[in-house]
């Protein structure tokens, strides 16, 4: 459709999917699309709109599509904090132009279920690289530790074009439980590695495997340590498939905050690449002596993973104004970022596309600043490309 969408955690309307908090009875679910393939202004161009939650609180949204909708996946919690059950918002696209249309069509699918009516956390819809009239989501076992993660899809009906939401389906998994937080050198406070929940995703077609599959990961633990977990998933199947699955470990740091893409080249008419991948992530360890870095490891034509020593070092340990110096009390774990990003270059320039291989566009955050003031923080962003 030539248009973009975006996603994030904001507490004002705009040009992104946001949470838009009004009051603890009435929150909104912001979203918003451009009127063009090349927005330069985020007001004027882009359309913006609201789902309204009541006194549903939709968290850390998460942003996919397919051929027919843009699909959000949310946490819901009541007014004093309760989890609520995890929903998908299927948004119908509208016809290219540069008018906004007066009303969007969406639907919504409350309280996610497994297959023993259980709730699941953290649906996490794919970016699609390759058109597909099928959303796919990914979503965390509800209880921890498990051994399965669960697959959702979003459907168009033929005859209303309304989204049909598919019922949950199994994908057995190596086991999986939250990991601990992780330590950094010359500072007692510790970083939030999460609790196993994937947080980003994308599909793509695998020429070397005639199908869409499916990449995420997720951060998970590694006895008193955390790793990273990712997986090349095949979601079509009634049981979906584990294609490929590795991970990114050792026995003296922590490794967290992973994103994953593979080098899938797609604009218009053109399609090539889509074996191979870079996945990019944190690394911290007061054993190890690594302040929060980026590093990145690829893998080229279905090979195994190489690693680059470092992406991004940082400059000392992590320390703002959200963690204080008393451990164990609130604030000693410092809320470190969880989004991290990682999608395939559309058009990598011609002297890059080489040895059968596309480029990957990557985000991360590292400790950028050794000595940051009392009312600041000294985490910094890096955005980056590479080749597998």
């Amino acid at each position: 459709m030539g248009l973009e969408y975006g996603c994030g955690r904001l507490q004002t309307a705009g040009n992104q999917c946001a949470e838009d908090v009004f009051s603890s009875s009435d929150n909104k679910l912001a979203f918003g699309f451009s009127k063009t393939s090349s927005p330069t202004n985020a007001t004027t161009d882009w359309c913006h709109y609201v789902v309204n939650y009541g006194a549903r609180f939709p968290d850390y949204p998460k942003l996919g599509d397919s051929s027919f909708f843009a699909i959000i996946g949310v946490n819901a919690y009541d007014s004093s904090g309760q989890f609520v059950g995890s929903d998908l918002v299927a948004i119908r696209k509208p016809p290219a132009g540069t008018n906004c249309p007066k009303s969007i069509k969406f639907g919504t699918q409350l309280d996610l279920r497994d297959t023993s009516n259980a709730r699941v956390f953290t649906p996490v819809p794919a970016q699609q690289v390759d058109d597909s009239n099928t959303g796919y989501i990914v979503s965390r076992n509800g209880n921890l530790p498990s051994t399965n993660l669960w697959i959702f899809d979003v459907r168009s009906d033929n005859s209303t074009g309304a989204p049909v939401f598919g019922a949950a389906r199994k994908l057995p998994v190596k086991n999986y439980d939250i990991p601990p937080d992780a330590t950094q050198p010359n500072a007692p406070q510790l970083l939030d590695t999460l609790d196993a929940r994937n947080t980003q995703a994308v599909q793509a077609t695998n020429p070397n495997r005639n199908k869409f599959s499916f990449w995420t990961q997720h951060t998970i633990a590694n006895g008193s340590l955390s790793r990273v977990r990712w997986y090349e998933i095949d979601p079509v199947p009634s049981t979906p498939v584990q294609l490929r699955s590795s991970e990114i470990l050792d026995g003296r740091s922590f490794y967290f905050n992973a994103a994953i893409s593979p080098d899938r080249q797609r604009l218009g008419s053109t399609a090539a690449f889509g074996n191979s991948f870079v996945i990019e992530y944190n690394v911290s360890g007061s054993v190890s002596r690594l302040s929060p870095r980026i590093v990145v490891g690829s893998s080229a034509n279905g090979g195994g993973v190489t690693y680059l020593p470092v992406l991004k070092i940082g400059s000392g340990p992590y320390v703002d104004r959200t963690c204080d110096n008393n451990p164990p009390g609130e604030g000693f774990v410092c809320r470190w970022g969880d989004y991290s990003s990682a999608t395939p270059d559309p058009n990598p320039p011609s002297n890059r596309q080489r040895l059968n291989r596309g480029v990957v566009w990557g985000t991360n955050q590292f400790s950028g600043v050794a000595n940051p003031p009392p009312n600041g923080v000294n985490w910094r962003t890096q955005i980056f490309s590479l080749q597998p």
